[in-house]
């Protein structure tokens, strides 16, 4: 029997002890003949793979030594992470992952903009990728290493994870705190992912750098927009800061932007990368993917007043202070291990 679908029925012999989904319905895993009937059948694959491998290697690491990941059957766009007592368990939705396939990939505008070709050609001809398929990676790298930092936040726990709140309106401070901590997880190995470009392609130009960072950040912008279901049309939620289960996405893309920028200095010795300018390129893009004026000014209203947000920010880092269990005090941050 191979990885996957042992994973799934252990997963089934667990079944009714999981948290139940939003609609109270049963959790419907997909088994490996599941997988045979998807498209992109060769991608969950490969995603699994490496999900796995490096469960099991973070798994002992952390100890967590029954450690899965697995796909379910489900409409909505997420994934979640719990323990049912020495099982950890991490999950993504099939629509979630085909959605970001589709958005990222398949529909990709950012190919067809000769603007960004312009702009970004030396760049992707020196690391010789794709921008699609740089964008995907790195959006699947931090929805996996965010949800393996909920995984150990509560390893010491027996917790039914809370996902998504039902009432997205109820804030929480803990929560806020901790998906801060898990979002500086996510981002700074989608940092180390892009690290290894510059590192093999023997980038050595600062502005490449920085582009290459404002891809990486824009990716993870991109992903919390798609997971937020972003269309073209859509109004940008007004920033908020001690409200709703998870800080707003703004919030989130200035303590990412710095964790990111800290771990490339961190590990490449560069002094000289402008925060700004990342920042900048990183709207930019992220407002071309979308096709929408609408989103670049919201945008741009931030940049060019971003003391409130990065006030809260400041916040949360020192709140986030008190609370050992998180990652951040569990493995060492910044270094490429």
């Amino acid at each position: 029997m191979n990885r996957y679908q042992r994973n799934i029925d252990l997963l089934n012999s667990i079944r009714n002890y999981l948290p139940l989904k939003k609609d109270k319905s049963t959790r419907l895993f997909l088994s490996e003949n599941d997988l045979d009937g998807y498209d992109d059948a060769e991608l969950f694959r490969l995603f699994f793979v490496f999900c796995q491998d490096n469960l099991d290697k973070n798994g002992k690491k952390f100890g967590m030594p029954n450690a899965l990941f697995c796909f379910e059957r489900n409409n909505g766009l997420n994934a979640w992470a719990c323990r049912h007592k020495d099982m950890y368990i991490i999950s993504m939705y099939d629509m979630y992952f085909q959605t970001l396939k589709r958005r990222i990939i398949d529909e990709n505008r950012l190919v067809e903009t000769l603007d960004f070709e312009k702009k970004y050609g030396r760049l992707l001809s020196v690391i010789t990728v794709r921008i699609e398929d740089l964008i995907f990676h790195s959006s699947t790298l931090f929805t996996y290493y965010h949800e393996l930092a909920h995984l150990i936040q509560y390893k010491s726990k027996e917790s039914e994870m809370k996902f998504e709140s039902d009432d997205d309106s109820s804030f929480s401070l803990l929560n806020h705190i901790y998906e801060f901590d898990a979002d500086l997880n996510g981002s700074q190995f989608v940092c180390f992912h892009l690290l290894d470009y510059i590192i093999n392609s023997n980038i050595v130009d600062d502005k490449l750098v920085e582009q290459l960072l404002s891809i990486g950040l824009a990716s993870i912008l991109i992903t919390r927009l798609i997971l937020e279901d972003y269309k073209d049309d859509s109004k940008v939620e007004p920033i908020y800061f001690r409200e709703k289960s998870h800080p707003h996405t703004v919030v989130r893309a200035v303590y990412i932007l710095n964790h990111m920028v800290y771990t490339a200095k961190n590990n490449l010795q560069y002094s000289h990368l402008n925060d700004k300018n990342i920042l900048q390129d990183c709207f930019s893009i992220v407002s071309d993917f979308f096709n929408d004026s609408k989103l670049k000014e919201f945008l741009e209203e931030f940049y060019y007043n971003p003391k409130p947000v990065e006030d809260y920010v400041n916040f949360l880092n020192s709140e986030s202070e008190n609370h050992q269990e998180l990652v951040r005090f569990q493995h060492h941050l910044f270094d490429i291990d």
